[in-house]
């Protein structure tokens, strides 16, 4: 499946309000919140010269707060009225409450026309339900053109590269009408272009192009991908070859071919410890359209020896910005998505490194500060006071930090301060090494030598070296100086 796919089902996904199903806190029965439907008692394309009786009913739980029909054609509202204090609640047997109507169409106030009758049902601040049945007013001699209706809705008609379109169209007789298409940057005033300039210049949409429905449905698509950035009026033509006119409907949308340009910003490298590294992305742009609706997506990632492991995803059109926890270490692959509203998407990513920083080894014994490579000289009879609380780290590892406490070909120790006794030796001195270690395995080691301050004195190495090297100098330059032998003449000149 291709970006483009992924991007426009996260995008429909986000989109798309849900009706939520509540339950009730006493006896968790689930009460239905499905949308309206409308039936209407009215044959698809009659064709009459008198007025029109309209009947039909409403399925819902709760009478709609608005229901209205309007009647138009190419040209617009021909008649209207309004039904939401007229409609009665049916009795009987029904799986949803019916909700009946009546009304009458004028044909006096409309013939001749190729009209659309459209009924209108609305639940609060839902978006409103609606039916549409085709009717022809008109004399039998009149030779009406087919009715036209396209189902697209501005508010949420986005486009890139193609456009599908979709509507009605119904003929007397029932023949396939011819459907063409304009395409034309929209004005100031949508869909107020010349229609007859625009139908000498549509263009025809082959019929194999086409996917019509018995009930006078169809869709096609028309290629958009070579228009630039904005708003376009297209205008759907329907005629028949033996009828005189045609019928026209226009709507406005927008075209958007032009990805997003997603820029991430923020620090790329820090130390481990407490808080968070904030990435944000409110750079990215969107030449045209702007930012307004577009998706964010984050993934992060760790990057392991084994491979990528997922970390945190978010989604959202006010997603912003990530966080990365500061408390852990490790190297982070974080990509983010932008998908805009026509389902265009791009994509950029960076790589995060957090540090660990190994901890600092402090040392005390008996009171006293020493540190690596120390010799220091204790009774052997005596418990040794080691305490290596004093050591560092940064504030997420300092209170989880181990204390390995090793002794010359002796026993293993751990905590931070102990009391320790003279390993069972015949030696006059051991080795105490400590090793701090913190939650990532990162360590520091100190080397301490312990003597015993009842063995006989010894010199130490360092100035038996000294001492040496002052004998060998104090030999060399007597044997030098015996080597000169007093008595020998001194030249002279003669």
């Amino acid at each position: 499946m291709s970006l483009r796919y992924i991007a426009l089902f996260v995008v429909s996904t986000l989109l798309l309000s849900s009706h939520s199903i509540a339950q009730d806190n006493d006896d968790n029965e689930q009460i239905s919140d499905d949308p309206i439907i409308i039936h209407l008692d009215i044959a698809d394309g009659q064709s009459t010269s008198v007025d029109v009786i309209v009947s039909g009913y409403l399925e819902n739980e709760e009478a709609p707060t608005a229901v209205w029909w309007e009647l138009s054609d190419s040209h617009g509202i021909r008649s209207s009225g309004i039904l939401t204090s007229s409609i009665s609640e049916s009795s009987g047997d029904f799986v949803r409450p019916r909700w009946t109507f009546q009304f009458t169409v004028l044909s006096e106030n409309v013939i001749p026309c190729s009209c659309n009758l459209i009924l209108f049902a609305q639940e609060e601040s839902m978006e409103p339900v609606k039916q549409i049945r085709s009717i022809f007013f008109g004399v039998v001699a009149d030779s009406l053109p087919p009715t036209i209706y396209v189902y697209q809705d501005i508010i949420d008609d986005w486009n890139s590269n193609s456009m599908l379109i979709y509507g009605k169209s119904l003929s007397i007789g029932g023949s396939t009408p011819e459907i063409g298409v304009i395409i034309e940057q929209s004005t100031d005033v949508r869909c107020n272009s010349e229609i007859q300039n625009s139908y000498a210049e549509s263009f025809n949409i082959e019929q194999e192009s086409i996917d019509w429905k018995e009930n006078g449905d169809f869709s096609f698509s028309v290629d958009v991908g070579g228009f630039t950035d904005g708003w376009y009026d297209i205008t759907v033509f329907s005629e028949l070859q033996d009828t005189a006119g045609y019928a026209y409907f226009c709507i406005s949308t927008r075209v958007d071919n032009h990805s997003p340009t997603p820029v991430i910003t923020g620090p790329i490298a820090l130390n481990e410890g407490i808080g968070s590294l904030t990435l944000d992305c409110s750079g990215t742009t969107d030449d045209y359209w702007g930012i307004s609706g577009i998706t964010y997506i984050w993934a992060v990632k760790e990057i392991t020896p084994v491979g990528l492991i997922p970390v945190e995803m978010a989604t959202g059109q006010s997603t912003r910005d990530i966080s990365l926890s500061l408390t852990s270490s490790g190297i982070f692959d974080v990509s983010l998505t932008v998908v805009d509203m026509a389902g265009n998407s791009a994509s950029t990513s960076l790589t995060v490194e957090i540090s660990n920083i190994q901890p600092v080894v402090r040392l005390q014994v008996d009171g006293l500060d020493v540190y690596d490579g120390d010799d220091v000289v204790i009774r052997r009879d005596n418990a040794i006071m080691v305490d290596a609380s004093s050591s560092t780290d940064t504030e997420n590892d300092i209170g989880s930090l181990r204390y390995i406490w090793r002794i010359t070909n002796g026993p293993t120790y751990e905590g931070a301060q102990r009391e320790l006794d003279w390993p069972d030796s015949d030696s006059g001195f051991f080795y105490l090494t400590l090793e701090v270690i913190d939650d990532d395995s990162a360590s520091s080691i100190l080397t301490i030598r312990v003597s015993d301050s009842d063995e006989s004195f010894s010199i130490p190495s360092s100035l038996v070296v000294f001492i040496a090297a002052s004998v060998f100098l104090s030999y060399a330059i007597y044997n030098h100086r015996r080597d000169i032998d007093p008595n020998e003449d001194i030249p002279k000149w003669t």
